[in-house]
């Protein structure tokens, strides 16, 4: 999907937009877009910032992917918003993660949310494209 099927999507279909930045990202990044209604954020990697004693600085501790855990809080941010809406756009930082093989972390959460029964879709280039 580009960005005008994100903008139709999201203004007239009702789908939420979902984050999977992790704290870390998102820190660093900003929330670049407003808060809007059906506009969630559930990281799919828990990354975190931590002092490492070794190395004398905080470093970024990145623990495997919990897909369970992940779906878990995906369904109870969409319950807290006020139910499931028809879809979900899927958005990500646009680049490459090791943690999920080197792939889009938003196509990695959309394998998991379908597997789990919702419908979705990605936003190519993640928020470096705004819709």
């Amino acid at each position: 999907m580009d960005a005008e099927e994100g903008r139709v999507l999201f203004a007239e279909g009702g789908w939420a937009l979902l984050d999977v930045r992790s704290a870390v990202e998102a820190e660093a990044e900003g929330r670049p877009l407003p808060r809007l209604p059906r506009s969630l954020s559930v990281p799919l990697s828990p990354w975190a910032m931590k002092y490492d004693v070794g190395a004398g600085r905080k470093v970024v501790s990145k623990p495997p992917v919990d897909g369970v855990a992940f779906v878990g809080g995906v369904r109870a941010a969409v319950a807290k918003d006020g139910g499931p809406p028809p879809g979900l756009i899927i958005l990500c930082s646009g680049v490459p993660c090791a943690g999920v093989g080197g792939r889009l972390r938003a196509e990695a959460a959309a394998d998991l949310l379908k597997e789990a029964g919702f419908r979705v879709t990605c936003l190519p280039g993640g928020y470096a494209v705004s819709i």
